[in-house]
């Protein structure tokens, strides 16, 4: 396998989300001291910056339903530090503008090119279908819940097939990888103290591995391999958080021969694998 650094993006904030579409790449980034989040699209394959440090009308408290067709469907939440979802705002990144706006519907899901949303009544719910570049109400469903579930079947798999060329990382545990790479990950569970989980993928006869130890300090480190199969050769090494007080889940993912890390919470590194 050759091994190529493509590209690297950081602005010094914390990545809080990757959200690939098509050929794009949405990064959100978060300022947690001063209450602020900002979102950068950049081109997946060179890096090349589309829209820098975007932020809608509320600085802070906002997030990304979806990211598709060149379209991002943020919300607002209902109260701050809640998980509750409100509104839906839609950023058109060809036009670089709102292309609309609702401060009442609820985001359910995409389906061929529409919104699904709700607004939430006292003990019901009232559903719609929107057109998703305008927001104009294509189709009133009522109180049928049935109906909009079939559908979001549907667009679950629609959504499955647009990232069938995406890999990204299982935790291990017996009989879920090849035994080839269980053997790897074994060797490196003898040879390394693991604190907690190994996450691996596999891709090119080369077994991908994050996994922490801990350091003299009791803190953790996340490291991560690139190891070949047949040779148990080690052909890339990092060290992609040092010094962390939890464990960090999917620090990367594959998209056909691009390898996607973050690195210090804050850097995103990306490079080819062939």
């Amino acid at each position: 396998m050759k091994i190529k650094k493509k590209y690297t993006v950081s602005n010094k904030r914390t990545i809080w989300r990757l959200l690939p579409s098509g050929g794009k790449l949405l990064i959100e980034e978060r300022d947690e001291k001063n209450k602020q989040v900002f979102f950068n699209c950049i081109d997946i394959e060179t890096g090349k910056e589309i829209i820098s440090d975007f932020q809608t009308d509320e600085k802070f408290w906002v997030g990304v339903e979806a990211f598709e067709n060149d379209m991002i469907y943020f919300h607002k939440f209902a109260k701050p530090d809640m998980p509750g979802h409100i509104g839906i705002t839609v950023y058109g990144i060809g036009k670089k503008t709102v292309l609309w706006s609702s401060d009442n519907l609820i985001f359910l899901f995409l389906f061929n090119k529409q919104v699904f949303a709700f607004i939430q009544k006292f003990e019901s719910r009232d559903y719609f279908s929107l057109d998703a570049e305008t927001g104009d109400i294509i189709k009133e469903y009522g109180e049928d819940v049935n109906e909009v579930n079939n559908l979001r079947e549907k667009s679950l798999d629609v959504q499955n097939e647009k990232y069938k060329n995406y890999i990204f990382p299982d935790s291990y545990i017996p009989g879920r990888f090849s035994p080839d790479v269980e053997k790897i990950i074994e060797k490196k569970r003898k040879s390394v103290i693991i604190s907690g989980s190994v996450e691996c993928a596999e891709k090119n006869k080369s077994a991908f591995l994050s996994y922490h130890t801990v350091d003299n300090n009791g803190k953790l480190e996340n490291h991560f391999n690139i190891i070949d199969i047949s040779s148990g050769k080690v052909i890339l090494e990092l060290l992609l958080n040092q010094g962390i007080a939890s464990y960090i889940p999917d620090s990367f993912f594959l998209k056909d021969s691009l390898l996607f890390l973050i690195k210090d919470k804050n850097e995103l590194l990306v490079y080819s694998v062939e």
